[in-house]
């Protein structure tokens, strides 16, 4: 198996072709010619899969990046202070949909076990959501009250059915990515981002005001759901596989660790993105929240665009690696280098041309986003580069001391937003919070590298 310009264990891929380079070409070896063709076109490469998912995640990232300039016109800055709102929690929420089992998947060796993970992950996210609906309607103004927005008060009520949608989603996603089915995952997410933007643009007349943005994120996300899942049942058709109650308390047991610590670990990241928005909401008003809301869309593209889909398929191949004694702190050095290449410069342009760059691109409204756009590109360099990373615990079994790193990080983050509350300026909190960040991820990626050298803890 090739990954990322390295060989690692793994049957050998078949030689290209060798030929004489010609006289105006530089003198390649005939090595150089085998290691770009396993690069591109050796099936179920390492970078063969990041770029058959990245196609899809581009295109999907690139559609609502693309339309972001039309719908910042039809759509006020509070609108989408409003929706960024709805969407944090949902994403807080869909974190217990599924125990985090989903993620589990891609490990057992044996199909007849993940099967069974599959089951309980969408056996989870329906039990889960079926709650939510509970304490919506249980605690309804006390919500809305803690997100200081009662203008989401009739919106509220599809919080259940975005978690349901979204646990599913996850888990069909994750069992495609065992079964290398990584064209299915990009379809699914090409056709969300493509009827999100449609409805959004058609509903900005509505008068919904950010309605418009939740109802056709909830549309986008229902039709990818049913994409993703008869992917799966076209997948399974012939299959003995079958769900037994038996079969799936095994598989939590065995994988316990998941929602124990991993749950709890994603919960505080998601936690602090939800709380991110909610002390500026406290501390300032939707405005804010609809400025920032926008920078993180624009700054997380690149993450979005290319690192997810090096994360989903570091996290299959690094699995594999170490499975079979491959050396994975060589994989992480090739794919490091490679993200610096890509990020930098992006992080220099946001630095030198940030605030003319929204301007032009949003409008006059968003000027305020521009300022806040330069000041978070250092932040947005390093997590670009850590982001990737992310999975590696769970190969390595080392979930619990990954999580007491990633909350430091994250009551920093929160420590910065609230400074910036308190002394009546969120652009004091956005430069403390890229400085401290910074320094976070450099000893971040540093734990990173030192625990892929180590062997993989046992799991019972």
């Amino acid at each position: 198996m090739k990954g990322f310009g390295m060989e690692v264990s793994g049957p050998p891929a078949e030689p290209a072709p060798e030929c004489d380079p010609s006289p105006s070409e530089p003198s390649a070896g005939p090595w150089t010619r085998r290691l770009l063709s396993a690069w591109f076109t050796t099936p179920g490469s390492f970078t063969r899969s990041v770029l058959t998912l990245m196609t899809g995640t581009t295109l999907a990232n690139v559609i609502p990046v693309a339309v972001s300039p039309v719908l910042t016109r039809l759509y006020t800055p509070s609108d989408f202070g409003l929706f960024a709102l709805y969407t944090g929690v949902v994403a807080l929420l869909s974190v217990a949909a599924t125990g985090r089992y989903e993620l589990a998947i891609v490990l057992p060796a044996d199909d007849a076990d993940a099967f069974e993970l599959l089951g309980l992950s969408l056996a989870l996210a329906g039990a889960v959501s079926a709650i939510v609906a509970i304490l919506v309607a249980a605690f309804h103004a006390g919500l809305l009250a803690a997100l200081h927005a009662p203008a989401l008060s009739a919106w509220a009520w599809l919080l259940p059915l975005g978690v349901l949608l979204m646990g599913f989603a996850q888990a069909a996603s994750n069992w495609l990515n065992r079964r290398r089915s990584y064209r299915r995952i990009a379809a699914s997410r090409i056709l969300q981002a493509l009827t999100t933007a449609i409805l959004a643009i058609v509903l900005a007349s509505s008068g919904l005001g950010a309605g418009g943005l939740i109802l056709s994120a909830i549309a986008g996300q229902a039709l990818a759901t049913l994409l993703l899942a008869f992917a799966v049942w076209h997948g399974l058709r012939g299959s003995s596989l079958r769900w037994t109650r038996q079969g799936m308390r095994r598989e939590a047991a065995r994988y316990r660790e998941f929602p124990r610590i991993n749950a709890l670990h994603a919960l505080f990241d998601n936690l602090n993105a939800s709380a991110t928005l909610i002390l500026l909401a406290h501390y300032f008003d939707a405005v804010v929240v609809g400025h920032y809301s926008m920078v993180m869309r624009v700054l997380t593209a690149p993450v979005t665009f290319i690192g997810s889909a090096i994360s989903q398929v570091f996290y299959q191949r690094a699995a594999d690696v170490h499975n079979q004694g491959g050396d994975l702190r060589a994989l992480l050095r090739s794919l490091l280098a490679r993200s610096v290449w890509i990020a930098l410069p992006c992080a220099l342009a946001l630095v030198l041309a940030a605030p003319a760059l929204f301007t032009a691109a949003f409008g006059p409204a968003w000027a305020h986003a521009g300022q806040y756009a330069r000041l978070l590109s250092p932040y947005m360099f390093f997590y670009f580069l850590a982001a990737p990373l992310a999975f590696l615990p769970f190969v390595l079994n080392r979930q619990w001391q990954s999580f007491l790193l990633s909350t430091t990080g994250n009551l920093l983050f929160l420590g910065c937003i609230a400074l910036g509350g308190r002394l009546g300026t969120p652009e004091i909190g956005f430069g403390a919070l890229s400085s401290v960040q910074a320094v976070f991820f450099a000893v971040y990626i540093g734990w990173m590298m030192r625990i892929s050298g180590q062997p993989k803890a046992r799991v019972t």
